[in-house]
């Protein structure tokens, strides 16, 4: 992958925890039957800022596989970013794409099931 591409997604996930993301929603807690729609409201804010543009940051599974071919694994891209714990992330990603329950046990969105 081309490294201007690997540089803004890099910048974009560590750059998470900065000032010019205090506009982006916060995802509802991951057990909330809120969660999918406020995480996907997240996700695309934080990849509009980061720059990227076009479909990527309304396509979440365009979006993840981008994360997944630059960094590698999600546990790194989520070892990468500041805006939430490691495993919070991975947790919201694997709900998110997958549904189940957390790491913890907790039941996905409420209900175990996908987001997508």
């Amino acid at each position: 992958m081309n490294g201007s591409i690997k540089g803004v997604l890099a910048c974009c996930l560590l750059a998470f925890g900065s000032a010019s993301f205090a506009a982006c929603p916060s995802a509802a807690p991951i057990t909330s039957a809120q969660f999918c729609q406020s995480f996907k409201a997240a996700t695309e804010c934080h990849c509009v800022f980061s720059g990227l543009r076009g479909g990527i940051c309304t396509n979440m599974n365009q979006f993840y596989i981008k994360m997944i071919n630059t960094l590698g694994t999600l546990p790194r891209v989520c070892s990468l970013q500041r805006y939430t714990a490691t495993q919070e992330c991975i947790d919201d990603w694997n709900c998110y794409r997958y549904g189940g329950l957390t790491s913890d046990g907790q039941l996905c969105s409420g209900t175990g099931h996908a987001c997508d």
